[in-house]
């Protein structure tokens, strides 16, 4: 039953992550991490450079994070601890 409900999980992260991907409007999202001169040659093109997303503090990027973080695996854990039956982490790795 575990396994089965891992795979689950497994699938569903993996559809998330494939959906838009590809598109220009999901790889402008990652444009800051590309290097200096591919940022300011997209930002000067006249069809992309008006989709690229605002830029964000540091400060910013991290506390959404955290909170984004937080929230579901606070609630992916409590959802989890009652399915799969896991009181602490000795009972993940444990055979009934």
């Amino acid at each position: 039953m575990k396994i089965m409900i891992a795979a689950v999980f497994y699938f569903l992260y993996w559809g998330v992550c494939f959906l838009g991907t590809g598109t220009d409007r999901k790889n402008l999202i990652g444009l800051r991490s590309y290097p200096d001169e591919i940022q300011t040659r997209v930002q000067s093109d006249p069809q992309l450079g008006q989709a690229v997303p605002k830029a964000k503090s540091t400060a910013a990027i991290l506390l959404s994070n955290l909170l984004l973080f937080t929230v579901v695996f606070s609630v992916l854990g409590l959802a989890l601890k009652s399915v799969l039956g896991l009181n602490n982490y000795l009972s993940a790795w444990q055979r009934k």
